[in-house]
């Protein structure tokens, strides 16, 4: 499982004992306390199954939220959903919560979700 570490992308990787971990490329806005660029290190993926919150921001076009619990119930999750406009109703940004099962399942919603028209980022 273990892939070339990209800039900006998180890539599966194993560590020195065999374990499931994430790497990435350490910048000014990667999250961790280590002041090195250009250099990788690992950080460990939580204990699946396990509960995630996410949200995705869209432009403001009908049947997103209702899209994305489609499919999360295709993929057995279910999943809560709620939505929230901007101020002038040009965007929408829906918070996602389920229990997933693991890596693989939450990196499938993920890659769905952003092929929905009108996606704009998700965090």
């Amino acid at each position: 499982m273990k892939e070339e570490v990209k800039e900006g992308i998180m890539s599966n990787v194993k560590d020195g004992n065999g374990n499931a971990s994430k790497a990435h490329i350490h910048g000014s806005d990667c999250g961790c306390d280590e002041n090195v660029h250009a250099k990788a290190h690992m950080r460990e993926l939580p204990d699946f199954p396990t509960e995630i919150i996410f949200k995705a921001v869209f432009r403001n076009i009908p049947f997103v939220r209702e899209s994305i619990v489609q499919l999360c119930a295709e993929s057995g999750l279910s999943a809560t959903v709620t939505e929230r406009a901007s101020r002038h109703s040009t965007f929408i940004s829906l918070t996602v919560c389920a229990v997933f099962p693991s890596d693989e399942v939450l990196q499938m919603i993920c890659s769905r979700i952003e092929k929905l028209e009108g996606f704009m980022m998700m965090f």
